[in-house]
């Protein structure tokens, strides 16, 4: 059973109008529900032993000193432990504050439960029929040490509608960082979404989102790990219409002893319509990076082509690395295809490359870049390819002692 700190606690009480039934719903059920363990399918992966030992209670809202942001001129939607702060962002037109349950999913365990009982402070943003909406900056500022944050995000395209959206999750502290998202793209808009979490490697994190993408409509995910001492994220995907476009794009840079996990799970529900995953992870040290991702092709999803391809870089041999690609497909007019591969570094490249005057550290970088190539050709902004490229550089300096060729 869960903590008493969170079955029991009070804090939340002051339900906005609109969330009260479905934080209610959220405490009945974990009421009944169990912590997960390594014993249990989705997050066999994933060891939340430290969260069920630790009580992090809910963090107060606090202020903060907010970073800078990525791209010089873009707008910030600030969190602060998990309490959106409208006093420190500059928040568009079509944001308000999340005030009803409408689109929200609840969730099946017990961090997503946590997630719909804290529900609340949180932001929408309903982007208008056929509007561009630009792009901003999402900052979460980790919460006080020892405790969580819980931030709630609804995102609405409508009709024709546009936005990008980076989020940034920053802080080092022991801390727990637990967000939600849910996702609306109707037919004809396009949603950019890329989650960047550079937290300290003593902070954990389990983060989700629930996305349906409508006829025509079209998402863009990606995701880069390269902090939290356990980071998870989970994207659950419905695609609704035909033509629709889906791609999720990550990369897990595990060293030390990090555990990375990413699940997916899109679910074809109409045919003609796309999905391609490209995941790539490499792990230094005693890091751990997994991979868990299924597509499911309804019978009448005729026409689907939906892709996955997860590979592995182990640059020392007490790096691991798992792969669980599954295809369930009950329609027979399909294109549906998975691959995964772990590996170690290319020694006949690395010596080439050395023996050319390339430094050792050097060219184990530019094999590190090379690799994670396939998941970053649909980053096409150079700002942030290069952000990408600056953190990853990062952390092969952090971890150039192991690794050796």
């Amino acid at each position: 059973m869960l903590n008493a700190a969170y079955t029991l606690y009070e804090g939340f009480a002051e339900a906005q109008d609109g969330l009260g039934t479905f934080r209610a719903a959220a405490r009945e059920r974990l009421a009944t529900t169990d912590w997960p363990h390594l014993k249990t399918e989705a997050w066999r992966y994933s060891d939340l032993k430290a969260l069920k030992a630790e009580a992090f209670a809910p963090a107060d809202a606090a202020d903060a000193k907010v970073p800078a942001p990525l791209v010089a001129g873009m707008g910030q939607l600030v969190f602060v432990g998990g309490h959106f702060r409208a006093d420190l962002s500059a928040a568009p037109t079509f944001a308000k504050t999340l005030d009803n349950a409408d689109g929200l999913a609840l969730g099946d365990d017990a961090p997503a439960l946590l997630a719909a009982l804290f529900a609340g402070h949180g932001l929408a943003l309903d982007v208008p029929a056929g509007t561009d909406g630009g792009a901003f900056e999402i900052i979460h500022i980790a919460p006080a040490e020892g405790r969580s944050a819980h931030a709630r995000i609804k995102v609405s395209l409508a009709e024709g509608a546009s936005l990008t959206l980076v989020e940034r999750f920053t802080g080092d502290t022991r801390a727990w960082t637990n967000p939600a998202m849910d996702v609306t793209v109707a037919k004809g808009a396009r949603l950019t979404h890329l989650r960047l979490i550079e937290e300290g490697e003593a902070t954990l994190h389990t983060g989700r989102a629930h996305l349906r993408v409508a006829g025509g409509g079209a998402y863009h995910g990606f995701g880069l790990m390269a902090g939290g001492a356990l980071t998870r994220f989970e994207a659950h995907v419905r695609v609704e219409g035909e033509e629709a476009d889906v791609s999720f794009d990550g990369v897990m840079l595990a060293g030390a002893h990090q555990s990375h996990d990413i699940l997916t799970h899109v679910t074809h529900a109409v045919g003609g319509a796309d999905s391609d995953q490209v995941i790539r992870a490499i792990a230094a040290g005693k890091g751990h990076a997994s991979f868990q991702g299924k597509v499911t092709v309804a019978h009448q999803a005729q026409k689907t082509d939906a892709n996955q391809s997860f590979k592995a870089l182990l640059l020392d041999r007490t790096a691991r690395a798992n792969a669980k690609p599954e295809l369930e497909i009950y329609a027979d007019d399909v294109k549906c295809a998975h691959g995964a591969t772990v590996g170690e570094l290319d020694r006949k490249a690395f010596h080439y490359l050395t023996s050319r005057g390339i430094d050792p550290a050097t060219a184990r970088r530019m094999l590190v870049e090379a690799f994670m190539g396939d998941a970053l050709v649909r980053l096409t902004d150079e700002t942030l390819m290069e952000t990408v490229s600056t953190i990853v550089a990062g952390w092969m300096q952090a971890h150039e002692e192991g690794g050796a060729a």
